[in-house]
Order: structure tokens, then C-alpha cells, then sequence
């Protein structure tokens, strides 16, 4: 088995990996399902087996798990194979559409630190406010990596900010890139039962191995997904407010290229690249504007445009790029590496099929026709991230009767954020008060004082040592300390040790403490946008940056670190070679968390600001509350010969709950505590994502044909909606997934199937979903079934 010894040295580490998951690897094919062994999260000690840690770990074969369902993207991939992982696709919930947000074990985005390669990866800029889950964070966007170029995705479910440093809360997801060789091609195509959503794609990946030593391996994706209708329009009073037009998954062309390559350099040193570029363009519907009469011009209409109403849509346009370049080498007995990452995403908005009420209504004043342009540049934002790693380490094979294995290294991170202000339509009231609303219906652009450039640095250094006191006890410790330059300096810790009971029963369990560094996204953003109605009307509220006047006004203090302490305790079980069972408990306590506080007017404030800025209710980053998250993983995993061929059965629970500790009222508001943080902020915490998550996967191969069954439950959800009225609460859902592959060759195999293949959908809400439609973007999604055919091939 082929093990990439680019990953050997992390920037941080110390926990190892742990459970084998429904797609752990198939090395040899269908026929052979092994469980592998790995090095790469956590560990700088070599040849640990998954059942082989102290903290748990779930592995993601691509290869063998995109030839087994109809998922196309990463995160939605994961999001049926991984219990603790929850990523939902959005809707109604503007650019959040396009980068589908994802949590692990019931935190934030942003709590969950992402590597490719054991390398830190940049985050998006695209800070999710509205209804999307993650509500007020900044995460990693998955699909800019192509599901090409992925060999292993590995999940550590453990808190390791004291490991990796800032984001590490919930715990780390790597993606391991491809280092094989020979060129694979894979065409798929697939729509949903209604007709739409139509997604092709078209993926190739070439590696090769050179005779001097080293390999370089391509890979391309192209991927165009249509968009969905289902807000059935014919349910819904068309003359209301609360009618979204046409709702669903937004439109996507998402274009992608990823390379990763290692070459040998001096007598024992190896030089290493990796990276790639993602482009994708795409199209989400806005809420419907009424009617209105020709010749006259309403707050959010003009007759002369639009008389039977219209749909505005947001368009996005996202340019995301990375590189690695890496020399690691040995001498004395020390592995080194040595490391510089760079990554931004770029990301361009564009407000369509809209218009400035505004510049019409003056425009009806001057020329009598209530006109103005229908599209409009909304503005940018950007982040980019530098990161430098110098790391080190040795196993001391002679100390304690096991060895002892010390790691140590530095980091030096650059992080810039920028917003861009759009076109002077798209914001601009053009009559002042008493006239039409100003800027552009739907997606307003960012205005001038909205435009920031803020960057910042921070430092890194860590120690960790595994300590094999006996064939039976090892114990891991790790020390880090950060310092950044907006907030200060911090040091955590961990410990974590595994128990061998027995040749089959292993205990485990782990304590740390944590941090996670307020992102820039969080302290810089500022925005208007449309966020409520108000009889009838739409109305303008902000979103103000944490240091401003605006949030000086209101009382909040400037943001400051979470902190964290997480607690886990586990066994492995492995009676023989054909069943592995894991069972892990945890609890993390997140003190000072922040998150977007409710929604301020204008008589909460000291004077009455919010009219400057054209909004009538403002809301605002803050360390608003304490949390504490408490759940079980379990994963089982089972072989056997049966009928002439292999069946593989895996089961894989979670479940999960996150409690309010308390509210951080700053000083000065303590009577206005339900609106520094109301009850739909709330919901948004503790109860938008399932509390019980589980897979049952059977796949069943015989000679060339392959059977792959898999049902995944979702547990309940309940949110408050944006109109404050009771809670919308979802029942329990199953969603199952069926495919029959075919071999034609060794190189040919043809699959066709079904996700969702019962049709499913979320339980109906009425007006006030977050969607504007009958369902909300919880549990499988509402597109209901979906139907695809893959050819992929080898040359």
C-alpha cells in the first residue's frame, strides 16, 4: 500500500487518526475492502492503524465512494457518508447558495480547520448571514477542490487547536490529494424527478511517475448544474409578500483544474507542489416584488418596468487559486519540511432582472417614464492567505520500552480581507427621502463606506510528544502558542492517551483546551441589505462591523478570541479482520463564541445613527454566548463472503446537542438581552441541525457487477422563522440512495442509480419559511428524488 510521504510532516500535530467509515478504501478494487493505514492527521508517528489512536478519525475513499452514488461535489459527498459532518445546499439565502456551508459535530463552519495535504487551507470571504445554517461565519469552500483530484479525505472528530492552531475546535478535515498514475476519465449526468436540475459532468484525471523518482498527477472537473423550481407557486396567494418566486438550488457552472507532484532533490530531500484554480459562475432567484400599476413607482416597483412584478436574481462569480511549495529531507535522523502556501478566493456580485426604485421614480419626475438599468456590478469581497511552515521531527526508537516520537515547528500566517464597493446605481438613493427606495432591489451593492482592506499577521510554535510507555500505554501531549496581531497571544494544550486492554479492545481519550482567532471577515463585514417586510414593504437593515460607530453606538465591545475546552473518551473494537466497531463520547464547551447578535432599531441605540445609513435595524458580530456541545459517534463496520461474492455493511451514528451556557450581555444593554441575542439566533445554534445523523450503507460485489444501498436518517430540526412567529419544526426523515455498477472491462464501468430514490422531502411550511416556499434547506435537501447515469474509464 502506497502511503504519500508528502504528508508525513504537518504543521502541527498529535493525535493520529482512528474509524474506519463507509467508503474506507478499497485498495485492491471491489473485491478487496481493507482498512488503511495512516499518517497523515495528527501523528508524526509512522504505520498507525486506524484502530491504532487515541481520538477518532473517519477516512473517505473518493475513488471507491463516487462510484457508488450520485453525489458530484465534496461536501454534499461527505454529508451522506460522514454523520458528524452536516452540509445542507442553500436556498434563498443569496451568495451562501453557491458555497455550501458545512459543520462538524454541530459547530461553526469556521470551527472546523481544513488542510489539503496536511497544509492549511484559505477560507472563503463569503461570510453567511440570512437564513443559512452557520449563520455568521466564514468556512472553507469544499467544492473549489475537484473530486477528481481527491484520493482520501480524513476526519478528525477531535478538538485540536492546541495541535493545528486556530479554527481546530470541532476538529480538522484533510484532503489527501492523488499521487497515482495512469489516466481515468469519468462522464455523468443526472436530474431530479421534477424534471429540472439537470447536472452534467465531465472529469479527467492523469498521473505519471517519473524513472528518476517523484510523480506528478492532473486533474480536471467540469461540472454545470441547472437550477430547481420548487415553490409551486399554485399552493401560494401570488399577491403576497411572502410568495419567493421561483425557489430552489441556484444554477452553477463550477470549472476546476488541481495538480499535486513531488520530485526528488539533493541525495535524501524531496521538493513537492500542489494546488490548483477553481472558476464557477452562478445564478440564485430573490424574493418577488409585487405588481404595479404603468406610470407610477412603488417603494420596491416601477409599472413602467415591471407591472406584473418581478424576480430579481443574484449572480456570483467566484475565482478561487492556491499553491504549496514545499523541501522536506532527513539528516541526523530528523525529518524536516519546509513550506510556503498561498491561497485566495475572489468573489464578484452582480444584481439582474432588477432595478433602482429610486432612479426610477426621479427619471418619472424628469422624463415621465419610470425607467432605470435592469443589472448592476453589487461589488466584491476577496481574502487571501500566506502561510510559512518550518517543521521537525524524530522517533526515538531506544527511549521508554516503545519509543518515544517528538515533533516541533513554527508558523507565520498573512491574511487580507477586502470589500469592493459596487457600481454608484446599485446602492445610490437617487430622490432622498420620501421617494423611491434607493439602490438596487434584491442584492444591494456594497457602498463605499462599506470597502475595507484589513490584513493582519500572526505567530506559531508547537511542541507535541508520543510517549509509548509500554506495548499497551501510549500517551500523546502537544503545546502551542499563538499570536496575532489584532487580538493577542494565547497557549493550549492537549493530552490524549489509547489503552490496549486487549490483542482486540483498545481504550481512548483526550482532553485539550482551544482558540479559534476572530476571522476578518467577522470583524471588517458591513453591509445593507433587504432583510424584512414590514407591511407589505420591504425594508433596509445593516449589518455594521464591530469596531464602527454604529456598533460604538449600539454597546458592542470589540471582538475577542473563543476559547474552548474539549473532553473525549472512546474504545475501538476489532475481534477479527471483518469487524471493526468504534464508540466515542465528547463534549466541548465554547465560552465567549461568536456569532451575529438579533436585530437593533433605532431607538436601542445612543442617538439615532441607523437614519444616515438609510436602515431602520442594524445587527452585529459579537462574543455573544457560551455553548456547550455534547454527543456519541459510533461506527461499525462488517465483511463476509456470501453468495459467491463480498458483501460490506457499514453503520455510522451521531448524535448531537448544542446548549445555550448563557448570554454575554455587554455591560449597558442588560434590558435589551432578547435582542443582543434573540430566540431565532438561538435556533440557529442549538436546534438547525439534526440532533441524530445516521448511515446504513450495504454494498455487494460479484464478479463485475456492484450493488450499493444506502439510507441515511436525519433526525429532527427546528428553527424560528424571519418573521419571529413560532417555531418551524421538522419531523425525522430518511433519505435512501441505490446504484448497480457494471464492469464491462477492468478499464470500463458503468453505474447508473438514484439518490433519494423514495422522494422525500422536509415536512411543508407555511408563509415565513426561510426559502419563501413550502420547504426549508434542512435534513436531504427539498429537490426530492434524483436519477444519474456514470461512465467512468481507465487508458
Amino acid at each position: 500500500m502506497k502511503i504519500n510521504a508528502t504528508l508525513k510532516p504537518l504543521t502541527a500535530a498529535i493525535i493520529s487518526c482512528m474509524t474506519a467509515m463507509p467508503s474506507a478504501a478499497m485498495a485492491e478494487g471491489r473485491e478487496n475492502f481493507e482498512i488503511e493505514e495512516i499518517i497523515t492527521i495528527g501523528s508524526r508517528a509512522k504505520g498507525r492503524s486506524v484502530v491504532d489512536t487515541p481520538v477518532p478519525v473517519d477516512i473517505v475513499s473518493m475513488e471507491t465512494l463516487t462510484n457508488q452514488v450520485g453525489q458530484t461535489d465534496l461536501s454534499q459527498l461527505l454529508q451522506y457518508t460522514v454523520p458528524s459532518f452536516n452540509s445542507n445546499r442553500q436556498a434563498g439565502a443569496d451568495e451562501s447558495d453557491l458555497v455550501d456551508v458545512a459543520t462538524l459535530r454541530g459547530l461553526g463552519p469556521d470551527q472546523t480547520l481544513v488542510l489539503v495535504n496536511g497544509k492549511r487551507r484559505h477560507s472563503s470571504p463569503i461570510i453567511n448571514i440570512f437564513g443559512s445554517r452557520g449563520r455568521g461565519s466564514a468556512g472553507v469552500d469544499l467544492n473549489a477542490i475537484p473530486v477528481a483530484a481527491i484520493k482520501t479525505v480524513e476526519v478528525l472528530r477531535d478538538g485540536a487547536a492546541a495541535q493545528y492552531g486556530s479554527d481546530a475546535i470541532a476538529g480538522v478535515i484533510n484532503i489527501v490529494l492523488k499521487d497515482t498514475e495512469g489516466l481515468t476519465g469519468t462522464v455523468s449526468s443526472g436530474t431530479f424527478k421534477e424534471g429540472d436540475g439537470t447536472t452534467n459532468m465531465v472529469s479527467v484525471n492523469y498521473g505519471h511517475s517519473f524513472s528518476s523518482g517523484g510523480f506528478l498527477n492532473v486533474s480536471a472537473e467540469w461540472l454545470d448544474r441547472e437550477s430547481t423550481d420548487r415553490s409551486r407557486s399554485e399552493d401560494f396567494n401570488s399577491d403576497s409578500i411572502y410568495y419567493s418566486g421561483k425557489i430552489g438550488t441556484s444554477e452553477t457552472n463550477n470549472n476546476n483544474i488541481f495538480f499535486n507532484s513531488e520530485a526528488p532533490l539533493g541525495d535524501n530531500g524531496t521538493f513537492y507542489a500542489f494546488g490548483g484554480l477553481n472558476s464557477r459562475d452562478g445564478e440564485g432567484s430573490l424574493w418577488l416584488r409585487g405588481p404595479q400599476s404603468p406610470g407610477t413607482v412603488g417603494n420596491d416597483n416601477s409599472g413602467d418596468m415591471y407591472p406584473l412584478g418581478y424576480e430579481p436574481s443574484i449572480g456570483v462569480d467566484i475565482e478561487d487559486e492556491s499553491l504549496t511549495l514545499g523541501y522536506r529531507f532527513s539528516k541526523n535522523e530528523w525529518d524536516y519540511d519546509f513550506s510556503a502556501t498561498y491561497g485566495k478566493s475572489n468573489v464578484d456580485y452582480e444584481t439582474r432582472d432588477s432595478l433602482n426604485v429610486s432612479l426610477a421614480a426621479l427619471n418619472l419626475l424628469n422624463t415621465g417614464l419610470a425607467i432605470s438599468p435592469t443589472v448592476f456590478d453589487a461589488g466584491s469581497l476577496e481574502y487571501s492567505q500566506k502561510t510559512f511552515n518550518f517543521d521537525t521531527t524524530r522517533f526515538f526508537s531506544d527511549w521508554l520500552s516503545g519509543g518515544v516520537n517528538i515533533a516541533l515547528g513554527l508558523e507565520y500566517r498573512e491574511e487580507d480581507f477586502k470589500i469592493g464597493a459596487g457600481e454608484e446605481g446599485s446602492y445610490l438613493d437617487y430622490d432622498g427621502d420620501g421617494g423611491g427606495d434607493g439602490g438596487v432591489q434584491g442584492f444591494i451593492g456594497y457602498r463605499p463606506s462599506d470597502e475595507t482592506d484589513d490584513s493582519r499577521t500572526s505567530y506559531g510554535a508547537y511542541l507535541d510528544v508520543e510517549w509509548h510507555l509500554s506495548d499497551r500505554l501510549m500517551i500523546a501531549t502537544a503545546l502551542r502558542g499563538e499570536d496575532f496581531e489584532d487580538f493577542g497571544n494565547t497557549v493550549n494544550g492537549k493530552v490524549a492517551a489509547r489503552y490496549n486492554l486487549s490483542d482486540t479492545l483498545t481504550l481512548r481519550g483526550s482532553t485539550s483546551t482551544g482558540f479559534r482567532a476572530p476571522s476578518l471577515q467577522q470583524g471588517n463585514f458591513n453591509r445593507i441589505i433587504t432583510a424584512e417586510v414590514v407591511d407589505g414593504v420591504f425594508q433596509e437593515a445593516g449589518i455594521f462591523n464591530n469596531g464602527g460607530a454604529i456598533a460604538q453606538a449600539a454597546g458592542i465591545p470589540p471582538l475577542v478570541e473563543e476559547t474552548s475546552v474539549s473532553f473525549g473518551l472512546g474504545m475501538t473494537w476489532q475481534p477479527n479482520d471483518d469487524i471493526t466497531v468504534t464508540l466515542d463520547a465528547y463534549q466541548v464547551s465554547v465560552d465567549d463564541r461568536i456569532v451575529l447578535t438579533g436585530s437593533f432599531s433605532d431607538e436601542d441605540f445612543v442617538g439615532t445613527p441607523l437614519a444616515d445609513v438609510g436602515a431602520v435595524r442594524a445587527q452585529f458580530f459579537a462574543n455573544a454566548v457560551n455553548t456547550k456541545t455534547k454527543g456519541i459517534d459510533l461506527t461499525t463496520t462488517h465483511i463476509m463472503e456470501i453468495w459467491s461474492g463480498r458483501l460490506n455493511t457499514v453503520l455510522s451514528l451521531n448524535v448531537n446537542k448544542t446548549e445555550l451556557d448563557s448570554v454575554n450581555v455587554p455591560a449597558g444593554l442588560e434590558d435589551l438581552e432578547e435582542v443582543f441575542f434573540d430566540n431565532r439566533e438561538e435556533s440557529f445554534l442549538e436546534t438547525a441541525n439534526p440532533k441524530t445523523k445516521a448511515s446504513l450503507m450495504f454494498n455487494f460485489s460479484k464478479g463485475p457487477w456492484n450493488v450499493n444501498l444506502r439510507t441515511a436518517y436525519f433526525g429532527d430540526v427546528e428553527i424560528i422563522p424571519w418573521t419571529y412567529e413560532s417555531a418551524f419544526k421538522y419531523s425525522p426523515k430518511m433519505s435512501t440512495d441505490l446504484s448497480i455498477g457494471y464492469d464491462f472491462s477492468d478499464d470500463i464501468t458503468l453505474t447508473v442509480g438514484g439518490s433519494n430514490i423514495l422522494d422525500e422531502y422536509p415536512d411543508e411550511q407555511g408563509e415565513g419559511a426561510e426559502t419563501g416556499s413550502r420547504w426549508d434547506a434542512v435534513q436531504m435537501g427539498f429537490n426530492g428524488a434524483y436519477y444519474y447515469t456514470r461512465i467512468s474509464a481507465a487508458f
